[in-house]
């Protein structure tokens, strides 16, 4: 039994990393300086031309897909020339469970920008945004797997915690305005004001949930709540023991607004001298209030189960009892009544709010050879509800050319499970083009389809096997640059010198910086 719960498990954990789009980033795009799409990593970044437009979904699409904990390699391995899984009775099913964090978080984020420009005047750069976001994010204690892997091992007592386990999903219309402004030589700052149009949101969060499993009874402790906003009716029976769900609905009410809300987007640039920049940001800082199609279930619970107790104090034969587990309906019919009478419900229609993922990046940077090349490194973290993830990304950035930059990173998520990135940023003609990616899968995995034929061919292919993440960010921009082949000296600032004109990147200025 333990095994197939185990399997459902790991079949949830495939389905949410295949198909739940809580929002990361590119961070190999940071210190690529010719792209303008870095703005949306901090909006003191200036881009590099005058104007610039991307066209709906071409124009700069993100997807981010990982957890903290277990990579595909967990999961399915090679063990005496065979595929096994962990659960195989040669499997390692104790690596597989001292890697799981004590809380698993999935995280997953789907941006594409429905229209986006920006425009340079004097020293400050405007630029406006319309984008649709999916973010998703499930978070999963280790007392789940403790109790689907192992059981109750303890023959007296086994505690479990599942407080943490928590989900959210949510859909929304972000539609931003922002600046970025050269106050000198030395400083940038910049700013967005977002407004937030939720579409649909599903969001549950547990204050208490522990089980004890005991040879006499088990105790089950629950207080949680479930929101949702979705133009869709929810009918949960008075113990949760069914729920169904109906939608006569187009697809176009998913898309009318069901709630409002506001972020902002705050950063700065500091050029300490001609060689190190550094740079911070906070971004995606922000909250939604849903107000239509609102459906609440809060959920309290305090369960003592003690049948196999009561049933032997009756007198029956202590081998019908194992019977009874082991072969018909007994425990799951004696628990479907215990939860009916437990379990304590009360829904409502009430508005509620959600907050955004905040996101904190702080960057280095220091520049080689007249900014032809630079070595990057950025601390990104983002926070959400109770749990924060965290990555580091050292970076080697090369600019032979205002038209073409290359980056090449590495990147350590939560200290582990370090990977190689790459990004590209290729100008041509009136038309840019951006492709960046921070955990690209660098070695092959060997496969062997035993289930079509046991002669089948072993062979490989390139996957994500050793990372537990993969993300990928492409754009296509229109850009017009009256200062074409002239670029700027130092990362994140614009092509400009307060009222002196264009600056040139290969040029040492003689001057010093301009003050009123």
């Amino acid at each position: 039994m333990k095994h197939i719960i185990a399997a459902l498990i790991v079949l949830f954990l495939i389905e949410v990393l295949n198909n739940a789009i809580r929002a990361q980033q590119v961070s190999t795009l940071y210190f690529m300086e010719n792209s303008p799409e870095r703005n949306y990593l901090n909006p003191a970044f200036q881009p590099l031309t005058q104007f610039y437009l991307s066209l709906p979904i071409i124009g700069f699409t993100q997807l981010d897909v990982g957890n903290n904990s277990l990579a595909l390699k967990d999961f399915i391995y090679r063990r005496n020339d065979q595929n096994i899984t962990f659960l195989n009775k040669n499997g390692d099913v104790g690596s597989f469970y001292r890697n799981i964090r004590h809380n698993m978080v999935i995280r997953t984020d789907l941006q594409t920008n429905l229209l986006t420009f920006g425009l340079r005047h004097e020293q400050t750069y405007w630029n406006f945004s319309l984008s649709e976001k999916v973010n998703g994010m499930a978070a999963i204690p280790k007392d789940a797997f403790k109790l689907a892997l192992y059981g109750t091992p303890d023959i007296n007592a086994n505690n479990y915690n599942f407080a943490t386990l928590q989900t959210d999903m949510t859909a929304y219309t972000e539609l931003a305005a922002g600046f970025s402004r050269q106050e000198d030589e030395q400083l940038t700052i910049g700013a967005k004001l977002k407004l937030l149009l939720g579409n649909v949101n599903i969001s549950n969060t547990n204050k208490a949930a522990r089980l004890y499993a005991g040879i006499d009874k088990w105790v089950l402790n629950l207080n949680g709540s479930v929101n949702v906003s979705a133009p869709v009716a929810y009918r949960v029976d008075s113990g949760y023991q069914s729920v169904s769900v109906s939608s006569n609905n187009r697809v176009g009410d998913w898309l009318k607004p069901a709630g409002v809300g506001a972020g902002v987007d705050v950063g700065a640039v500091y050029r300490l001298n001609d060689k190190l920049t550094l740079s911070g940001a906070i971004t995606d800082l922000g909250f939604i209030r849903w107000t239509k199609n609102t459906q609440n279930f809060n959920y309290t619970s305090d369960l003592t189960y003690d049948g196999i107790t009561q049933q032997t104090a009756n007198g029956t034969n202590f081998q019908n009892i194992i019977d009874k587990i082991t072969t018909g309906n007994y425990v799951s019919d004696s628990l479907n009544n215990v939860l009916q009478t437990a379990i304590v419900s009360r829904r409502s229609n009430n508005h509620y709010f959600t907050g955004t993922t905040a996101k904190i990046n702080l960057g280095a940077e220091y520049a080689l050879f007249d900014n032809a090349l630079s070595l990057g490194l950025l601390s990104f973290s983002s926070i959400f509800k109770r749990t924060i993830t965290e990555e580091l990304t050292a970076s080697i950035n090369y600019r032979p050319a205002h038209w073409i930059n290359a980056s090449l990173s590495y990147s350590a998520f939560n200290g582990c499970f370090g990977s190689l990135g790459a990004g590209l940023g290729l100008k041509t003609g009136f038309i840019h083009w951006l492709v960046a990616a921070d955990y690209i899968p660098a070695e092959r995995a060997t496969f062997s389809p035993s289930y079509i034929s046991p002669n089948y061919p072993t062979f490989k292919i390139l996957a994500p096997y050793n990372i537990p993440r993969f993300n990928l960010a492409i754009g296509m921009s229109i850009v017009i640059d009256k200062t074409d082949g002239e670029r700027n000296s130092s990362s994140g600032f614009g092509s400009y010198k307060k009222n002196k004109g264009p600056r040139s990147h290969h040029k040492k200025s003689n001057c010093n910086c301009d003050t009123d």
